[in-house]
Order: C-alpha cells, then sequence, then structure tokens
C-alpha cells in the first residue's frame, strides 16, 4: 500500500492559472507606477528627454552622424547607436 503525500505536484492547468495571476499583477503593478510617473513627472522635464531630441535634430540637420566635443555638455547622448534616431527623423 502506497501512501499519499501531503505534497503533491500542482497540475499543468494550476501552473497555467497561477502564471495568468502573475502576469495580472505585474501588468497592473506597471501601470500604476506608469500612471505616478505619467502625473509626478512635468511635460518636458523628463531626464534625457532634450539630449535625444537634440541628436535627432542634429541627425535631420546635417545629415551625418553628431560629434561629442567637449563643447557639447549637454549633448551626451551622441554616443547612441543612430537607427533608432533616423527612423525619428
Amino acid at each position: 500500500q502506497v501512501k499519499a503525500s501531503r505534497f503533491s505536484m500542482p497540475s499543468l492547468e494550476d501552473i497555467v492559472q497561477s502564471g495568468a495571476v502573475w502576469l495580472s499583477v505585474i501588468i497592473v503593478l506597471h501601470l500604476a507606477l506608469s500612471m505616478v510617473y505619467i502625473n509626478r513627472v512635468p511635460f518636458g522635464q523628463f531626464p534625457d528627454e532634450r539630449p535625444h531630441a537634440e541628436y535627432t535634430s542634429a541627425l535631420a540637420l546635417t545629415g551625418s552622424l553628431p560629434v561629442l566635443s567637449t563643447s557639447s555638455r549637454g549633448n551626451y547622448e551622441y554616443h547612441q547607436p543612430p537607427l533608432y534616431y533616423y527612423l525619428g527623423i
């Protein structure tokens, strides 16, 4: 006679249902934190919005990659790969 164990393996259905619950929790938490961030940070005041806009502007105006120099202190995003910025033009 085999004794039934107190601990049994969860079924595939239990695992899928548990995963769906955790995914829902993560999505709701992400949306809540996003709403807090959107409401707390004024428009146009994001930490690196201006350098990204200047990078895109430099690509659009010159047609070539911008060069990082000591005189371009605020343009610290110039080291980024250009494809994403070219797509924004």
